[in-house]
């Protein structure tokens, strides 16, 4: 996970980034499962959607991300008393064990190396309370390879690990078998995951914009995963 690659899409986040917190029906989605209360936002990045719903839900709310750019933009683009924004790592939260009732992710836990997910996801766990919730959208391996076989003639990926170079950098990305593995490693308790095809009326506007490509004739989508410790 490059600092710096990020850092430059800042200030153009919706221009050049999947947003899926903009997005009515995965913001609904993601609320309907929150567990009130102390709500960590793993990766938050610049976009202000989930925060000021979190708000509005009433959760006392600690936005997290590694680029010290995305969370000045975040800060400008919304503020609240029951919003804390922190410069952190999610390898390494700066938080202590069983801090938060919800930990979200939506498309944040995208390591440069396989083992790395393992080290986030434990962190995860770690910080939350007893049957706290972790409620991520993680982005699909098999999906983003067929959206840039699409994209692009000659895409790179790593079969092995699970890795797509996107946004100029290695990322790993998930299958459903993937999941299941991390969350058998970390020993959640239980967990559900369920595919959700990227085809609302926001999602293909932004992936066409993004990417050029009609997820109608090519359909795309993320594993939603719900989990209890």
């Amino acid at each position: 996970m490059s600092k710096k690659i990020w850092d430059k899409f800042a200030n153009k986040y919706e221009e050049e980034v999947l947003s899926l917190t903009k997005v009515p029906q995965r913001k609904k989605q993601i609320l309907a499962v929150i567990k009130k209360g102390r709500v960590l936002n793993l990766g938050t990045g610049s976009v202000p959607y989930l925060n000021r719903e979190l708000i509005r839900q009433k959760n006392k709310v600690t936005a997290t991300d590694f680029s010290k750019k995305m969370l000045e933009v975040a800060v400008h683009l919304f503020s609240h008393p029951n919003l804390e924004y922190k410069l952190a790592d999610s390898r390494n939260l700066p938080f202590s064990k069983g801090t938060f009732d919800t930990v979200v992710s939506v498309n944040s836990i995208l390591p440069e190396k396989r083992k790395e997910v393992y080290r986030i996801v434990k962190e995860v766990y770690r910080v939350l309370k007893p049957k706290g919730r972790f409620v991520a959208f993680l982005p699909s391996f098999e999906a983003v390879i067929e959206l840039m076989k699409i994209y692009n003639t000659k895409p790179r990926f790593d079969k092995k690990e699970f890795r797509v170079f996107d946004s100029g950098q290695w990322q790993c990305f998930h299958t459903k078998e993937t999941i299941n593995k991390i969350m058998k490693e970390v020993e959640f308790k239980k967990y559900k995951v369920k595919k959700v095809i990227n085809k609302t009326k926001e999602e293909v506007k932004q992936i066409k914009k993004i990417y050029g490509i009609d997820t109608l004739k090519y359909p795309t989508y993320h594993h939603f995963l719900i989990a209890e410790k």
